[in-house]
């Protein structure tokens, strides 16, 4: 499937409601996941050169966004809790079925 990126404004309304949002990032080891605060999650998303929606195995874990920045390797990506069913309403997790 093609990568689908997302404006700024984009990202920042896919995101839940609440003042935690959580986040995994990548290890040489294994995925590491972290509660931030909503206005840190917001700061990288606006940082970031590169918003993009993730990929099935991600979005079944609710962290539909991967946010990076330009030459970023595996271990640079950040993956972003969203509000799945807002994520689904503008690219239905369907259309990436036969990836």
């Amino acid at each position: 499937m093609a990568k689908i990126f997302l404006t700024e404004q984009q990202a920042i309304e896919l995101l839940p409601e609440g003042e935690q949002i959580h986040t995994f990032l990548n290890s040489p080891m294994a995925l590491i996941g972290c509660d931030w605060d909503r206005d840190e999650v917001i700061d990288k998303i606006r940082r970031s050169d590169y918003r993009e929606v993730s990929g099935s195995g991600a979005r079944a874990l609710k962290h539909g966004m991967a946010v990076y920045n330009k030459g970023a390797t595996a271990l640079d990506v950040v993956f972003i809790e969203t509000d799945s069913e807002k994520l689904d309403a503008l690219y239905p997790a369907e259309a990436e079925e036969g990836e």
